[in-house]
């Protein structure tokens, strides 16, 4: 099957407008090729010094599709842009560009919706490597909405537009690797359970396994572990019909999702006692142990190729 060509297109604020003007060069020379999709993409790109004039274009008419953001910007700086944007540009991909990011304001980034963070300086190969990431993303993501409204499956930004809908409840609700990039996933799961699904329907969560993982993605606001994602599902309300741990579909030998089947309560608990994980930094060592002499005695089970479509 052919690729069909696709422009996506990127803007830059960032007061250094050598940097702009170096970046520019470097991003309409580059190509992506997206193979699940059978889409090439090439880019454009626009850049601002400042964020006032950025959200003016935009309130203009400007379209962005990723945008590579500067924290520190003369006037209003790059969380206020992304405050500004939060609402109304959900399908934009940012990229925060900086020098001066903390932990602080990296998590609070990526709760407004940055994607990625390029710490200065950075090289084109960096540079082209977040684009990649980023555009597989867009893209990806893009082919999904589309392929959703053409089976006749419409689509809502937020929850709460959902529930304004007035779509009714339903009889299962899946959360596949969402739940860990919510800024409160247990408020969340009241929602649902409250607001969104029948008495007797299903929820089905997925998430990555805290035990499995050496590292996570900075867009991951949380991490779960078999015990903390029944303690909060219990919090939230919900029985636990079925639990299992799992590595499909990368892996035969380790444990690196957790997924879970369960139902609303027919009476909730209020007030329901936590009761804490123990042994977490030693559970934690062991199975970065196990993980790393898996990789080494049967790195082809522990860590199967990514199917190739045809």
């Amino acid at each position: 099957m052919e690729n069909h060509p696709e422009v996506v297109r990127v803007v830059m604020v960032d007061d250094e407008e050598a940097l702009c003007l170096g970046v520019r060069r470097i991003v309409r020379s580059y190509a992506v090729a997206v193979p699940d999709v059978h889409v090439d993409v090439s880019f454009s790109f626009t850049y601002f010094t400042t964020g006032e004039d950025f959200l003016e274009a935009v309130e203009a008419g400007q379209v962005c599709d990723l945008l590579l953001l500067d924290l520190k910007l003369p006037g209003i700086n790059g969380l206020d842009v992304l405050t500004a944007l939060s609402r109304d540009h959900r399908d934009l991909i940012t990229i925060m560009i900086t020098a001066y990011a903390t932990f602080d304001t990296a998590v609070q980034a990526t709760k407004l919706g940055a994607y990625d963070f390029l710490p200065k300086p950075f090289n084109p190969e960096e540079l082209r490597y977040a684009l990649r990431k980023a555009t597989n993303q867009l893209i990806l993501s893009k082919q999904a909405r589309k392929l959703a409204e053409e089976k006749g499956f419409k689509l809502y930004p937020s929850l709460e537009q959902l529930r304004g809908s007035e779509t009714g409840k339903f009889d299962l609700v899946t959360m596949m690797h969402v739940l860990e990039h919510l800024e409160d996933p247990l408020g969340t799961l009241n929602e649902i359970r409250t607001h969104l699904l029948e008495d007797r329907g299903f929820l089905l969560v997925e998430v990555p396994n805290f035990y499995a993982h050496d590292s996570y993605e900075l867009a991951h606001l949380s991490c779960f572990t078999e015990h903390t994602l029944s303690e909060m599902l219990k919090q939230a309300g919900y029985k636990i019909m079925h639990m299992r741990k799992h590595g499909y579909p990368r892996s035969e030998t380790l444990d690196l999702y957790l997924t879970v089947l369960a139902r609303p309560e027919n009476e909730p608990e209020e007030n329901v006692a936590i009761i804490p994980e123990r042994f977490v930094a030693l559970k934690r060592s062991l199975s970065t142990l196990k993980r790393h002499l898996l990789t080494r005695i049967m790195p082809g089970k522990t860590w199967l190729p990514l199917e190739e479509k045809a």
